[in-house]
């Protein structure tokens, strides 16, 4: 018997400081020939964070085939780690087993500008331009999901596409390109928002240092 492969969806999830919130696990069995295994072929589940029942029984912890495919469900919960959650799938007396990998993410807890670099200058001639782009992690230093809002607020000028008197403009959802599921956070690209500022016609000066940038989740 092989375990050809074991899935998840989601792959990121909003989860980590949440009870019951739920991914879909598949497991793919087959023998040496890629046929099927038999029905109510036997699966076992462990997992470092959280807990998994299978999908059709409800056991915790375990669950059968049927076609050669095995269902189960991840519920987040304790126990509560980095928020990378690895969960095994074994059969056949342990002699068989796979795994997979995803990210159970908490609430946003730390925003940094990834580009520009301060000091910055900028004409103050309410025509001039910059791009901002800021890096938004949870509490445990992942990634948050694609969605999460952030508010910038500039003490000179204006920051997004709002009217030229607008001093605070929320962006929109920022573009993001998800975690992989066996990647762990630091090997995967984050949630990166990008918004254009610009400076106030009149305004004398025209450094923009980097403590003037207030940002923040919301």
């Amino acid at each position: 018997m092989t375990l050809v492969a074991i899935a998840v969806d989601p792959c990121n999830m909003r989860a980590w400081d949440r009870v019951a919130e739920t991914a879909d696990i598949t497991v793919v069995l087959s023998d040496l020939y890629h046929n099927p295994v038999p029905d109510h072929t036997r699966v076992w589940f462990t997992s470092d964070e959280g807990i998994v029942r299978g999908a059709v029984s409800g056991e915790l912890g375990s669950g059968e085939t049927y076609d050669g495919v095995c269902g189960a469900t991840f519920l987040s919960g304790e126990p509560r780690n980095d928020g990378i959650v690895t969960v095994t799938a074994t059969t056949a007396g342990g002699t068989v087993e796979g795994n997979v990998s995803f990210i159970t993410i908490g609430p946003p807890t730390s925003v940094t500008f990834i580009y520009p670099v301060p000091p910055v200058n900028i004409m103050a001639d309410g025509e001039a331009e910059i791009d901002l782009m800021v890096e938004v992690l949870d509490i445990n230093n992942n990634f948050v999901l694609g969605g999460t809002s952030v508010e910038f607020r500039a003490d000179i000028g204006t920051v997004g596409g709002g009217g030229s008197g607008s001093k605070r403009n929320r962006s929109p959802e920022p573009s993001v390109r998800p975690a992989l599921a066996t990647h762990s956070a630091s090997e995967s690209p984050g949630p990166r928002v990008r918004r254009k500022a610009r400076a106030e016609r009149g305004q004398a000066g025209g450094s923009w240092e980097g403590e003037h940038w207030l940002v923040r989740p919301v």
